[in-house]
């Protein structure tokens, strides 16, 4: 009889544990809230950047930490009272922002960032959607000119570890996305990276097949796991069910889930927006394009173009606050020309983040059976299906793609 194991959260990270865990003969239940993709990982732009594993806290941030503190930046908007709760957090935060811990962090999210294409185009072909993804690379454009040889961490670590490059001409670019404004001065084509057309449609896919292979999925709110003698009970909206093993794959939601279990774990929120447009009828776009300076990022999907935002670090069920998404949107229509009104309403959701930018992969280390994938930051749905399928070869016993030592959740004391 095969064990009996439940995953908590239906985002891009739970639904791919699940999979991988049903294709290893578990029996396996999937519970959410929502049904899945509907919360963090239905935000996404839908980009798939090997090039992803640098942590937002390295060198290159400290020299833009006033701007950041006036609360003003594009990039970066915070909530005092937020700021002031989370203050342990924001330490450890700048304190892995030196050349030595930033770079052994972007290490370790190599072994995770290389893998994640791989991992996706495998779980595309499984759920038959190969035809969502195309490979045309990622842009970071700048309105700022930067020069040929940058000196910056992210390029130079870019170069280290062998991702595929090219910093652009302005004739270059404009040749690669000729709708682009010529306010962009300078270039860098990231072209290890890929892109989807519907980023919630395609996990929808996924736990479709899922479920279509015999996996379970339960909409329900989770109130409680309690661990018994041997496995967890589980307190739902209107029922009790136990499980031999259990995974916390809750995103944001997972700290709440694990206080009243003894776990403290240093997670902050990073909310993030996004807003659709129509470009107009002689505007094209191939490919994402992070406007670094406007600090957002537009990504031609489905549904229009996706316009996502940076930071906003307040708690994950705060009141939307539209006015870092409204300003980029000012500074979308500099960049490419679009209809005068957006397509629908200003969406808002939470990254969940550790201080040293890695996600906890692995078994607890107080609770044998209880399993954590969560905190990703601004990776959940790049890395979603690689994370499900190292925590599946954890949990069987079989040995990892990569060494986990690195994402252990006693890392933090």
């Amino acid at each position: 009889m095969s064990k009996q194991v439940c995953v908590l959260g239906s985002g891009a990270i739970g639904i791919s544990c699940a999979s991988h865990l049903l294709q290893r003969g578990w029996d396996v239940t999937l519970i959410d809230a929502k049904p899945p993709a509907s919360k963090t990982s239905f935000g996404s732009a839908g980009v798939i950047n090997s090039g992803a594993f640098i942590p937002n806290n390295n060198p290159d941030l400290l020299s833009e930490l006033p701007a950041y503190l006036s609360n003003l930046h594009p990039s970066v908007r915070y909530n005092i009272g937020y700021g002031l709760r989370k203050l342990p957090w924001l330490i450890r935060f700048f304190s892995q922002a030196g050349e030595s811990k930033a770079s052994q962090n972007a290490h370790d999210l190599f072994q995770l960032v290389s893998r994640a294409n791989d991992a996706h185009i495998a779980m595309m072909e499984q759920s038959n959607n190969r035809h969502r993804y195309s490979e045309a690379g990622c842009l970071k454009v700048y309105r700022e000119d930067r020069p040929k040889a940058d000196l910056s961490f992210e390029r130079r670590l870019l170069s280290q570890f062998g991702i595929d490059t090219d910093v652009l001409t302005i004739q270059e670019l404009r040749d690669l996305e000729p709708s682009l404004s010529p306010i962009f001065n300078s270039a860098l084509w990231i072209k290890d990276a890929g892109m989807v057309d519907n980023p919630a449609a395609l996990l929808r896919e996924y736990a479709a097949s899922y479920i279509h292979a015999g996996g379970h999925f339960k909409q329900q709110k989770v109130l409680g796991i309690e661990p018994l003698e041997q496995g967890y009970r589980l307190e739902l909206d209107d029922e009790f069910m136990e499980f031999d093993t259990m995974v916390v794959a809750a995103g944001p939601w997972s700290g709440k889930l694990l206080s009243p279990l003894g776990y403290n774990l240093p997670l902050a929120s990073e909310r993030g927006y996004h807003l659709h447009f129509k470009l107009t009828q002689e505007s094209t776009l191939s490919r994402p394009v992070h406007d670094v300076d406007g600090a957002y990022i537009m990504s031609p999907l489905e549904q229009g173009l996706r316009v996502t935002t940076g930071v906003e670090f307040n708690q994950t069920d705060a009141a939307s606050n539209a006015s870092q998404l409204l300003d980029a949107s000012a500074r979308v229509n500099e960049a490419i020309q679009i209809e005068s009104q957006p397509d629908d309403d200003v969406w808002c959701g939470a990254r969940p983040s550790f201080p040293d930018a890695k996600p906890i992969i692995g078994e607890s280390p107080h609770h044998k059976g209880l399993w954590f994938a969560f905190g990703h930051g601004h990776i959940g749905f790049n890395c979603g299906p690689i994370t499900g399928k190292l925590l599946a070869q954890a949990m069987t016993g079989e040995p990892t793609d990569i060494d986990l030592q690195a994402f252990r959740a006693d890392r933090f004391k």
